[in-house]
């Protein structure tokens, strides 16, 4: 049943038309970069528009999948940055078997010995991993990688009760303290774990129960948090706001797209829905997403609260989702960036250009990953398979 309150038609029509720019320009780039911060990402964003997609030469379609199968040997292990993005595009479109089955032995053999690489689909991160496993689950060798993942998150598990959680640092100490409130956002946190799990419940049994043990852990953090800390992205509600509280990979909308991925799975749709209004009420003015960007602005922020009102058709998720996608459009220069897009990198480190106002391509920092966000402002999130691979899991 679609939700009682969809975008308006105007709205739709034109956030389809900021992404089909956005495509436009970015099909003409040469980008070196073969990860999902290049040429993966505009292959993602071509692939998704479909028969909405700029006409583009095959010739540049075969440039970015030689790209994505050169990076596989000489990027590194991480998902947004490096190889395992690059690799997870190609199983999802069926591209290069051979060169992935070789990815598959590599990535096992990182998987078998104690885990040291962090958590999160940032960098080198488990859930990384992960996701390139569930693009390769119709393979005996990618079901092997999602159960590896599934038995390190629960090897590296806070518990307590019903509850688990996982705290940045916890691969390399294992000494971490048990009592250290959950990390609720993406990049080093337990939304992470928990999207992953939720994903990866038809490959391992102890999935489901872990990731509803850290749903309930995020749902408790959630709800001691007041109304204008619920988008603070410090590890201890701290007061002062950053660059990205609030949104999916530094704030509370990874926290509640993971509780939405659990609701999905269980068909329990209670606590995502009590803890998305909480951002949903949040005064838009508390919540640092000063760019339009998947990972830390405007753009994750509203498929996360659109996802919602798909799922649980609720007016005040309808109208959050609104609100947010009419942000990512008014942030976009006529003339500037790529599509009218400039992007803050919030993510990235300074001393390589991090924090500054630059064209972006990126999937998740930059305009390949606003107008993938259009693309569900038009269509709906559950048209959008990127989506649910990507940002739920």
């Amino acid at each position: 049943m679609p939700p009682r309150r969809t975008l308006a038609a105007p709205l739709a029509a034109e956030a389809l038309a900021a992404a089909k720019l956005i495509a436009a320009e970015l099909a003409t780039v040469e980008l070196a970069d073969a990860s999902l911060r290049g040429s993966s990402g505009v292959w993602l964003l071509v692939h998704e528009l479909g028969a909405d997609a700029p006409a583009v030469p095959r010739a540049a379609v075969r440039r970015w999948e030689a790209a994505a199968i050169a990076a596989l040997a000489v990027q590194g292990a991480s998902f947004f940055e490096g190889m395992l993005g690059a690799a997870w595009l190609l199983a999802l479109l069926g591209r290069a078997p051979g060169e992935l089955a070789a990815v598959d032995e590599a990535v096992l053999d990182v998987l078998h010995g104690r885990w040291d690489g962090g958590l999160a689909a940032f960098g080198g991160g488990l859930a990384g991993f992960g996701s390139y496993g569930l693009a390769r689950m119709h393979t005996r060798a990618g079901r092997r990688v999602v159960r590896r993942c599934v038995a390190r998150f629960g090897e590296l598990a806070h518990r307590d009760g019903s509850s688990a959680w996982w705290t940045p640092g916890t691969a390399a100490r294992s000494e971490a303290p048990r009592d250290q409130a959950p990390a609720l956002w993406n990049r080093e946190g337990t939304a992470a774990a928990v999207g992953f799990l939720a994903a990866a419940r038809g490959a391992a049994r102890s999935a489901l129960p872990l990731a509803r043990r850290g749903a309930r852990a995020l749902a408790v953090q959630l709800a001691r948090a007041s109304h204008d800390r619920i988008g603070v992205a410090t590890p201890h509600a701290a007061p002062g706001l950053v660059h990205g509280s609030g949104t999916w990979a530094l704030g509370g909308a990874g926290a509640v797209g993971a509780l939405l991925a659990v609701a999905h799975a269980t068909r329990d749709f209670e606590a995502a829905a009590r803890c998305g209004r909480m951002l949903a009420d949040l005064d838009p003015a508390a919540c640092a997403a000063s760019d339009a960007s998947l990972g830390t602005g405007t753009a994750g922020i509203a498929c996360v609260m659109q996802a919602l009102a798909e799922a649980t058709n609720r007016r005040v998720f309808a109208f959050a989702a609104e609100h947010w996608h009419r942000r990512t459009l008014r942030c976009r220069r006529s003339g500037e960036g790529i599509g009218g897009y400039l992007h803050v990198d919030a993510l990235a480190n300074v001393a390589v250009g991090g924090g500054r106002w630059a064209p972006r391509p990126g999937l998740l920092e930059g305009a390949a990953g606003t107008a993938l966000s259009l693309v569900c402002a038009a269509r709906g999130t559950r048209a959008s398979p990127w989506f649910a691979r990507c940002l739920l899991a």
